[in-house]
């Protein structure tokens, strides 16, 4: 369990917020540095030198200690992903439904409103019991979206939320997806943003009980979702990537207790924060299968 240092992260904003802004004006951006100085001077001086244990968690251990606080804290990254994941659904006709990795089932409550006969499924116990009450008029498995046990071609729409990121190999899950859903069916995607990773942004959360953990992610970038996507023959329909916000930074208050409201607004407002995409399943597709191969390993190849 590694220990980290809150205040590691805040030095890193004041950087970026330098970094954004030294190629403008030097009046603006001087502030910043200044400030920047001043941190990095009382590092070692509490409050700044305080450490804590942070849980770097796989998904079904991170999200059972997620699950009893996953709906109740403000999550800017949610209040950006879940209107356009919403805005897409509303284009689709009510029909047959995935909620794959449903969590608490946000998006299965949205597309039970709208009429889709929905199925959830999730890796956590936990995040399925939770889900299960919240949500009575869907149906819930478990399973886990890189192995989905459904005949191809069973619904017309699959969601897939803040998922994939946590997956070292993209390609079985965008080939499950693409696979249980039908000739000119969507395909809803959303994730972390890999610019807000790899500004050390991730899936923190606080359990029941105070302590902090983060689920492991695997830091695709944009253009491993694009070749997995071309792979299965899917369509890109369209991608959204919504920044942070001045209301989205304001959320972050264990942040804002060491970084002035401006300086956290030059560090991140603007930079983008989820990676949403809406796709169409053609006619065509390409399939993952495992392959035989003479020195009897195996590995994932594409076949049409």
């Amino acid at each position: 369990m590694p220990t980290v240092r809150l205040a590691h992260y805040i030095l890193g904003l004041h950087g970026v917020a330098v970094i954004r802004g030294w190629l403008g004006d030097e009046q603006e951006v001087a502030p910043r540095i200044r400030e920047l100085s001043e941190f990095a001077v009382g590092l070692d001086q509490n409050p700044s030198n305080t450490a804590f244990e942070l849980h770097d968690d796989e998904v079904p251990q991170g999200y059972a200690a997620w699950s009893l606080t996953y709906d109740h804290p403000v999550n800017p990254l949610v209040d950006l992903e879940q209107p356009i994941v919403r805005s897409f659904i509303d284009t689709i006709p009510a029909g047959r439904a995935l909620d794959a990795a449903c969590g608490t089932g946000r998006h299965t409550e949205y597309l039970c409103a709208r009429g889709f006969d929905t199925t959830g499924v999730d890796l956590t116990p936990e995040m399925l019991a939770i889900a299960r009450r919240k949500v009575p008029a869907a149906q819930f498995i478990a399973g886990d979206v890189s192995s989905l046990e459904f005949p191809d071609a069973t619904f017309d729409v699959a969601v897939c939320a803040l998922a994939l990121e946590h997956y070292a190999d993209l390609h079985p899950s965008v080939a499950g997806l693409a696979r249980v859903v039908r000739a000119g069916g969507a395909i809803i995607i959303s994730t972390f943003h890999p610019m807000s990773a790899s500004l050390g942004g991730g899936a923190f959360y606080r359990d029941a009980h105070g302590s902090w953990g983060k689920v492991h992610t695997a830091g695709h970038r944009v253009s491993d979702y694009i070749n997995a996507f071309v792979e299965q023959g899917l369509e890109i329909n369209a991608c959204v990537e919504p920044p942070w916000r001045d209301s989205d930074v304001a959320m972050m208050r264990v942040v804002s207790m060491f970084l002035k409201p401006e300086t956290m607004r030059a560090a991140l407002v603007g930079i983008p924060c989820a990676l949403v995409w809406r796709l169409t399943r053609r006619r065509r597709i390409r399939w993952y299968q495992k392959e035989s191969r003479s020195d009897s390993s195996s590995t994932l190849s594409p076949w049409s």
